[in-house]
């Protein structure tokens, strides 16, 4: 990338999964069509996984964001190094430290916008752009597919010993940026004014251009890829599709009990004895996999192949149509609105109260009510809760 004092505008996105790509890059889309911007005006997307293995140059996460984004002509991707990520851009590094590197890192671009996921984080990424380029307007694009939160430090419960540490870290910070406006696909919050600014609400087709743009790039990798999960879906018969959550490891359930939470609802939503097609979560582990296919063992079960169980199934919509989709998180009225077709939503507060830890409950059940509301709002399936 040519470091020019005279480049144009640059728009900069901050990306930790591949699920959010579709989201930012919609958000942007959008952006620029309200604001006069042309649409393809370059961009930098800043790349900031949680695991630093991810920014190898081999990694899943960097072939899918590669292939991905290919048709984006005016996208750049940005890793940082592991000793940028490690010393410069650690979040152990006040913020003050970390703002100077990065104006530095980006200070022959002229920053008109940043946009960003959410700022509830501990390690402050997000806020450590929206401070670098404080004349850049502050998009926030939620987490997808909508829900907003308040900045780090104005809900952070954690311990005292932490809860001082990671303020500390914020030292000569004298406010908090939150966004100038939330651009989202789903609107949780019926368009009030929120930590997310001005809430913006993606049309449709959008979404839908921005989508085909990245199946696109996706296709056509297929001669580097095998996608080995369309041989499964072609085969005859009914199909069950299982799109996991990270319950466990973002620390809402145990681990046994997310388990018992699948058999629960496969039980229930899933022919007995038929196939069922499980679509990992991006941060599901090998150890949990081989636990839940022993725990379903009376299905036929097939694991989504490595590489396309880390791609976000919106990317694959023939099998999004193929079968019966089942759902326990904010994937259920993302799909649905994207593709216009039935998606069970199997998470009911009753499965919240016995499978989640008690001090998750609560929130859980705040999520998943909006989650339901937007369901019942968009569609009428009818949908079957057992």
């Amino acid at each position: 990338m040519s470091l020019l004092l005279d480049t144009p505008p640059h728009s900069l996105l901050l990306i930790s999964f591949p699920h959010q790509l579709l989201h930012a890059l919609s958000a942007l889309r959008y952006y620029r069509m309200r604001e006069g911007v042309p649409a393809q005006a370059p961009v930098i997307i800043l790349i900031w996984a949680h695991q630093s293995s991810e920014h190898a140059a081999d990694s899943s996460f960097r072939k899918i964001l590669d292939y991905t984004i290919r048709e984006f002509t005016f996208v750049s991707l940005v890793f940082p190094t592991l000793i940028e990520r490690r010393f410069h851009l650690s979040p152990f590094r006040t913020l003050i430290d970390r703002i100077k590197w990065l104006r530095n890192r980006f200070i022959n671009f002229s920053i008109d916008a940043v946009f960003f996921a959410h700022d509830a984080s501990a390690d402050q990424t997000a806020q450590l752009l929206l401070q670098s380029f404080p004349n850049a307007t502050a998009v926030c694009f939620g987490d997808p597919p909508g829900f907003l939160y308040p900045p780090f430090h104005l809900h952070y419960q954690g311990a005292l010993f932490k809860r001082g540490f990671w303020k500390s870290r914020a030292r000569g910070i004298s406010s908090q940026r939150i966004p100038d406006l939330s651009i989202v696909a789903v609107d949780f919050y019926d368009n009030r004014r929120s930590a997310g600014g001005n809430v913006l609400v993606l049309p449709r087709d959008v979404i839908l251009e921005t989508l085909a743009t990245l199946q696109s790039g996706l296709e056509k990798a297929k001669d580097n890829l095998e996608f080995r999960h369309e041989s499964i879906v072609k085969k005859e018969g009914p199909l069950d599709i299982l799109l996991l959550s990270n319950f466990s490891e973002s620390g809402l359930a145990d681990g046994d009990r997310e388990l018992e939470l699948y058999g629960d609802i496969c039980e229930n939503f899933c022919a007995p004895g038929g196939r069922l097609l499980i679509k990992p979560h991006f941060g599901t582990s090998s150890g949990f996999l081989k636990k839940l296919r022993s725990r379903l063992a009376s299905h036929e079960t097939e694991i989504f192949p490595a590489f396309e169980a880390r791609v976000p199934i919106e990317l694959f919509p023939g099998l999004v149509r193929r079968g019966n989709v089942i759902s326990v998180s904010s994937s259920s009225i993302l799909l649905s609105s994207i593709f216009q077709s039935k998606v069970c939503h199997a998470l009911t507060a009753e499965r919240i109260r016995k499978y989640f830890k008690a001090d998750r409950v609560a929130y859980m059940l705040e999520a998943n009510r909006l989650i339901e509301k937007s369901l019942s709002d968009s569609f009428d399936w009818g949908r079957r809760v057992v």
